[in-house]
């Protein structure tokens, strides 16, 4: 009879370990780890990707968004210390496009992807033919109303055009003695209430910058938008100035001082946070037309697009990742839920999250309120929202009239920008 070695348990134990050590080294130096710059809490957007993804790592490092700009500038300028993906904003992506430190992301865009963003927000994204940038999400205008009051004055929704929206604005003002204006008007400008701004020029098609990156002169789009823009207060009466985002701005929103904010998609949770007392008061409408021979469309405060600087080792795992969060229906359902920027991918918006009733907005949805937008030439937006801010300040100060301040904008922009 022939005999035959039977192993011992110890040694069916060790082989077994040995065989599951080594399988799992393999896979851990399988593995890879995508070092993620952001600003903002995407923690359950990551989990779900690593859970379809498990050959990569994405490690969330977080800084304030200001600070995670001007590091990666740094980075970048340096050669060395850049993470693999990071989040930017996209009024200050040409900075960046313009180290020529960012990898080209072209061949991760598919033709449903690239077909289902708006090509004016590729343009803010892109250096020639290339992609540069994967966009997230973006701040289209709607107008957000209370309904309440508008039940109450007879004004029918939605308002057709911005005459309307003034004289709608003139019935409220009167109805209430004065104490209900139409909107807010965010005066001293800062940062934010130049954005305001700039989403009314950008609506009615206009720009502060042409496509090659040198100053509009003579913008009379511009000249006639800043003068209707102060209008609103200081001659219609219907605007309030205050500014944005303040305590004392938030107190006259809770209450019940303005009938409208004419605001980018993502102000819906600042609203419910702020005026939770107005729960099913509020409504959302599309951004009104400047006439009603004029085309219908929107102006876009901002949004954010997710760069690979050129120095990661990783930017294969990098760009799936990006893409996965920017180019797919999961990936941004899980952004908005996350984040609330409204997604950029036109399937998301279609989904049943996305097209969900709000109820504290009357049962509005926000994705159908959206309306397309014009190409919009973000450049050196840092500094010249700084420069307009100030003229914008002058103005209502009555330190000057409407051409006066823009001719002075134009001589700062040429002076210290040298656009």
């Amino acid at each position: 009879m022939t005999s035959r070695h039977q192993p011992s348990g110890r040694f069916t134990f060790t082989a077994v370990l040995l065989s599951a050590l080594l399988l799992t080294g393999v896979a851990s130096a399988q593995r890879t780890t995508v070092t993620f710059w952001t600003w903002v809490n995407l923690e359950p957007a990551v989990a779900a990707f690593e859970a379809q993804h498990p050959d990569i790592d994405v490690e969330i490092v977080t800084f304030g968004p200001w600070d995670l700009h001007d590091k990666l500038l740094t980075a970048l300028a340096a050669g060395t210390g850049a993470p693999d993906l990071a989040q930017l904003v996209i009024r200050r992506f040409d900075a960046y496009l313009e180290t020529g430190q960012l990898a080209d992301l072209t061949p991760f865009v598919t033709p449903d992807h690239r077909a289902s963003v708006p090509e004016s927000i590729w343009t803010a994204a892109m250096s020639g033919d290339q992609v540069l940038g994967l966009p997230t999400d973006f701040g289209p205008g709607v107008v957000w109303y209370r309904r309440d009051l508008f039940e109450q004055f007879d004004i029918r929704v939605p308002i057709e055009t911005w005459d309307d929206f003034i004289e709608a604005g003139r019935r409220i003002l009167e109805g209430t003695n004065g104490e209900v204006h139409m909107m807010p008007l965010y005066v001293p400008s800062g940062q934010w209430g130049v954005a305001s701004f700039a989403q009314f020029l950008h609506s009615r098609g206009g720009n502060l910058y042409a496509p090659d990156g040198g100053l509009i002169r003579d913008n009379e789009l511009l000249l006639d938008t800043l003068q209707w823009y102060y209008d609103l207060a200081e001659v219609y009466g219907i605007a309030y100035p205050v500014p944005w985002f303040t305590p004392s701005f938030w107190a006259l929103v809770s209450a019940g001082r303005f009938a409208t904010l004419p605001a980018n998609t993502a102000e819906g949770r600042n609203i419910q946070r702020f005026a939770e007392n107005q729960a099913g008061q509020w409504g959302i409408m599309p951004w009104p037309k400047w006439s009603a021979d004029e085309p219908e469309r929107t102006g876009i405060w901002g949004g954010n697009v997710l760069a690979v600087p050129a120095q990661s080792r990783n930017q294969e795992a990098a760009a799936t990742f990006a893409k996965w969060l920017t180019g797919s229906v999961e990936g941004q359902v899980a952004y908005f839920e996350n984040v609330g920027g409204m997604p950029v991918y036109a399937p998301a918006r279609e989904t049943p999250r996305l097209q969900q009733a709000e109820e504290f907005f009357g049962g509005d949805v926000i994705a159908n309120n959206l309306l397309p937008t014009e190409n919009w030439y973000w450049f050196s937006e840092a500094e010249t929202t700084v420069l307009l801010g100030e003229q914008i300040d002058n103005l209502f100060e009555g330190q000057v009239d409407v051409a006066e301040a823009i001719r002075r904008f134009e001589a700062a922009v040429a002076q210290r920008i040298g656009r």
